[in-house]
């Protein structure tokens, strides 16, 4: 079975169950503060079931506080709501062969996935592929002489 005919599926199913996220945002939100080619994808669902509502909270609220870090202050996240973008959602589920929701994804500058998770989120791998988008942008810098 296709994967986004499950997915769409999936969605149809919860969707007269659903309750509405106290975050709700109809646009694809980006958070920067400085440019850095790679960055963190989070898909959510702001129309879920009550335990689905729950992950999505609970890892976009653990990914902020990583991303609190002075460290990584500067690696943007973008927070896709699939129940108000399932266009962009679903590109990102088909280019990264994702299944579950929520998902979080850490790709470098040239797209590559570093990272993917979709159940428990493991801090220290999260780190670690925030290191990796770093350590590429220094690379970068050295390459070609700019500085962030």
């Amino acid at each position: 079975m296709n994967k986004s005919l499950l997915l769409s599926f999936l969605f149809l199913m919860f969707l007269p169950f659903s309750v509405s996220s106290a975050d709700t945002n109809n646009q694809v939100q980006t958070i920067t503060t400085q440019n850095v080619s790679g960055k963190i994808i989070l898909i959510t669902m702001s129309r879920a079931c009550h335990c689905t509502l729950l992950k999505c909270d609970t890892m976009r609220e653990r990914v902020r506080d990583v991303l609190t870090n002075s460290r990584f202050a500067r690696v943007p996240i973008e927070e896709v709501d699939y129940s108000t973008q399932q266009a962009t959602a679903e590109k990102y589920f088909q280019q990264y062969q994702l299944s579950f929701m929520p998902v979080l994804i850490a790709v470098d500058r040239s797209g590559k996935e570093c990272f993917k998770c979709s159940t428990d989120l493991v801090i220290d791998e999260l780190i670690k592929a925030l290191d990796k988008i770093l350590e590429d942008e220094k690379s970068q810098e050295a390459e070609h002489g700019d500085k962030l």
